[in-house]
Order: structure tokens, then sequence, then C-alpha cells
């Protein structure tokens, strides 16, 4: 990945989204560079985000396409949103929706392949405010965030490996449950003020 290219169009990203008041999260990859290197991960290939189902109502994409963005709105469920595949500068993103799945106190991001402790994560991570310094910027990354490294990388997420790929605990997983679950009680994940995911 392009650093200087993936540095202005994360800044173009957060900024789009900041003035559409939707709360974002870096995850996986950028979370790990974020909180290990303090940048992007040179050999990584795309910008992962994080944001709430609430807002996949607010026409993302069209704010995107304004701003010099091809973007494509991923819907692999019915019409529940999956993801927004975005990309500038030859740099692509995934902005993924986490969808808050109460009876288990999850979150749960609906993958074409979904593996556990990516796919579906405890809630806890998306509560609330954590910030980190990140391309001389407040980000949010999901909380604690050595605890989430732990579930996504393993413990030794901290000593760089190139191409190390997920940890031995993301199995796949059936997700037609919480499909089902979103279908039945869409309120869930509607906007409204709360206090979790």
């Amino acid at each position: 990945m392009d650093i200087k290219a993936a540095t202005q169009t994360f800044l173009d990203i957060k900024k789009i989204l900041d003035q559409a008041g939707v709360r974002f999260w870096i995850v996986d990859g950028t979370a790990l560079g974020a909180v290990r290197d303090g940048s992007f991960i040179p050999y990584d290939t795309d910008i992962d985000l994080r944001i709430s189902a609430e807002d996949t109502g607010l026409h993302i994409c069209e704010k995107f396409r304004k701003k010099g963005f091809q973007c494509s709105k991923i819907i692999l469920y019915h019409d529940l949103v999956s993801a927004y595949a975005i990309k500038k500068r030859g740099v692509r993103s995934d902005i993924a929706a986490t969808y808050y799945y109460p009876p288990e106190d999850l979150s749960v991001v609906l993958a074409n392949k979904p593996v556990a402790g990516i796919t579906v994560t405890p809630a806890k991570f998306y509560r609330g405010d954590h910030f980190v310094e990140f391309l001389d910027v407040k980000v949010r990354l999901p909380n604690p965030p050595e605890e989430y490294l732990d579930l996504h990388y393993g413990k030794n997420w901290r000593t760089p490996v190139k191409d190390k790929g997920r940890s031995a605990a993301s199995v796949p997983i059936l997700i037609a449950k919480y499909v089902k679950y979103f279908h039945e009680h869409p309120e869930i994940n509607q906007k409204r003020e709360r206090n979790n995911a």
C-alpha cells in the first residue's frame, strides 16, 4: 500500500464521516498498525473501518462520490447493509457495518465469509469512545485495544510478521441466526440514543 496515498485517503474519509456525524472505529490491520507502529502497515492492502449499522441509512455512498471516491454499498443478506467498499488514489477501504445482537451482547459484521473473533466480537469493544493518535488526528478504536488485537491476531501481535493473517481462533461460523434476528428486530439497529454498540 502506498502510505502517502493511504494517509491522504484516510484523512479524506475521516473528514467525510465526521461531517456526516458518523462515528467510526479503525479495526483489523489498520488498528494493528495504529497501535503497534503508529502508522499504516506497509504490506497491508486496505483501510479497515467499522460503523454502527444504525448509520447505514445516511446516503454514505453519495457523500463519498461527491468527494471523488468510488463507492459501492454491499448487501449480502437481503436488505441488510454489510459494508461500503470505497476507493480513491488507488487505495481501497472497507467500511463494514456492525450490528448489535443483544441476546449475547455481541457486535456482528455481516461478512460473506463469517469467522469467529472477527465477524462476531463482544459488543464491549465498541462501547464508549476510546481514541488513539493516528496520522496526527484522534481516531476511535475498539477498547480495550490490546484485548481486541489479542482476539484478532493472537498474543504475539506486537511482533510484525508479514502476511501473518488471522489468529487460529478465527474459525468459520454460521451467521444465519444473527441475520434472522436482525430481520425480526430491525428496531435494534436503527438510529436512536443508546449506550451500547
